[in-house]
């Protein structure tokens, strides 16, 4: 069972890190650089899970939440920033987001998040 993650953020080292931590536990990545190109991801696969970070070049991170929701209602999104207001965690869990992490990413605390929210995922499934 490989679940698929889209990791969307426009800090290299943050992209790097995800993918080799979520790699290293059995999940397949693709990274991107900015919100267009997670855009573009979406049309062309299926995600399991999006991460992306809210600020970022071009597209946002609430315009590539909403587009995700739109080609599938399937797909989690977890937002993460470093720029973190209650306001911005509110829009973003109203628009629809699974999850919202703050910068610095604590990578057990995403594996941990990840795997909770696929569990809920496949009971959602089974119920349905």
């Amino acid at each position: 069972m490989n679940r698929s993650i889209l990791i969307a953020d426009d800090e290299a080292g943050i992209r790097e890190s995800l993918t080799i931590v979520l790699e290293d536990e059995g999940y397949n990545c693709t990274a991107v650089a900015d919100g267009d190109a997670a855009i573009e991801a979406i049309d062309n696969s299926n995600f399991d899970i999006i991460i992306s970070d809210l600020k970022m070049p071009n597209t946002n991170g609430i315009g590539v939440l909403e587009h995700a929701l739109q080609k599938s209602s399937e797909t989690l999104t977890i937002i993460i920033t470093a720029h973190a207001t209650v306001e911005t965690a509110i829009q973003a869990l109203r628009k629809g987001a699974a999850d919202y992490i703050l910068k610095p990413l604590d990578f057990d605390e995403v594996l941990i998040r990840i795997e909770n929210l696929l569990e809920h995922k496949k009971l959602m499934q089974e119920n349905k």
